[in-house]
């Protein structure tokens, strides 16, 4: 599961260097207007004049622009491939594998063997793409979909939250709107940004409205990608601070819980298909819930279990419902922070993500890989 949060620290590096090149602009925009009728040598007036036209060029606009897009569509595609990865990591014949995954397979391949220009892009050998489709209906052969996997990561128009859903359904994610209403991230922000309270919040869970208002940054910065790539000038620039403050701000939280969302399903689909990947990991169940604090400490007894901070625990119900996945955020025993249980049958605090919904009669599970 680390690879998930190795994507989501890439992504977060990125963001974090177009918002060091935004305050670069600001720096220089300073900079010129400080300088500018204060300096007497000629090359450096020369380079202070060149500064000042770049600085609200349309190049400059159109490459931060661009450069915002492209590091969240590689997020996304990199979060399906490592999903759709790890999934056949597990699974040992194409039968297991969630329908959508195997039917959106098919689908491209016929699409390709019928117009391979359209895939020209991928620099995909013919012989070697069937040579691929014979080995994964192989039974002897571990599921892998090599450089055949372009066609479940293809999908169609850019990325507005209405495509995300679409794509992420495609290859077999339980998602809609409700996936980003009910987690914990993407529902602070949305008290903290339009100050909705936890029964506005439920309406909207509901009735389904305000979407196109929750998601309006990301649509905003997708149309505007469109018209930075189909054209040269724009004439109604979004400013650099609602890119900075806005746009890049959500696009944090929303990379954040679009990561939870797909760990949640591919742990979720693991458990209702246990029985087929006992060789490969294993669902230990722990003591019952001795406790509840605070809606994110659990107590429990771990029996036999040694677990550590950023395992993950599943909820479930009696009739083994999965009705929640957490990352363990913290550990404790006796009152004292500890990274990993190193005793067995002892009491244990773990801490977790507020708003996840545990009660006392749900089962915990410990993933063993």
């Amino acid at each position: 599961m680390n690879e998930f949060y190795n994507c989501l620290d890439k992504f977060n590096k990125q963001i974090e260097e177009i918002l060091l090149y935004l305050e670069l602009l600001e720096l220089q925009k300073n900079f010129i207007a400080e300088f500018e009728n204060n300096m007497h040598n000629e090359n450096i007036s020369i380079y202070l004049q060149k500064l000042s036209k770049i600085q609200n060029s349309t190049v400059q606009y159109n490459a931060l622009i661009i450069s915002i897009y492209g590091c969240f569509e590689e997020f996304v595609n990199n979060i399906a491939e490592i999903y759709i990865k790890n999934i056949c990591s597990f699974t040992d014949e194409m039968k297991f594998l969630p329908i959508n995954i195997t039917q959106k397979y098919l689908n491209r391949l016929s699409e390709y063997l019928s117009n391979p220009n359209r895939f020209r892009r991928f620099g995909l050998d013919r012989d070697k793409v069937l040579e691929n489709f014979y080995d994964l209906f192989n039974p002897s052969t571990q599921i892998s979909f090599g450089k055949n996997i372009c066609f479940l990561l293809n999908h169609s128009g850019n990325l507005t939250n209405k495509q995300v859903i679409e794509f992420s359904k495609e290859i077999g994610i339980k998602i809609n709107f409700n996936s980003f209403i009910d987690n914990s991230y993407f529902k602070k922000y949305l008290k903290d940004k339009f100050q909705y309270d936890d029964s506005q919040i439920n309406v909207f869970r509901r009735k389904k409205i305000e979407e196109n208002t929750i998601f309006l940054q990301l649509d905003t910065l997708v149309n505007e990608r469109n018209k930075v790539a189909h054209g040269w000038t724009i004439y109604e620039r979004i400013s650099y601070s609602v890119i900075k403050d806005d746009i890049i701000s959500f696009l944090k939280v929303y990379g954040q819980t679009l990561l939870e969302i797909y760990i949640e399903d591919l742990i979720n689909y693991l458990f209702r298909n246990k029985l087929q990947f006992t060789n490969k990991l294993q669902f230990i169940r722990l003591g019952n819930i001795i406790d509840i604090f605070n809606n994110n400490i659990l107590c429990v007894n771990n029996g036999e279990n040694l677990f550590k901070v950023g395992d993950f625990i599943i909820a479930v119900s009696r009739d083994e419902t999965v009705k929640n996945v957490f990352r363990i955020k913290s550990l404790q025993i006796n009152k004292k922070n500890i990274n990993e249980i190193t005793e067995k049958n002892v009491d244990v605090g773990i801490g977790f993500e507020n708003d996840k919904r545990i009660k006392k009669t749900m089962e915990l599970y410990f993933i063993k890989f």
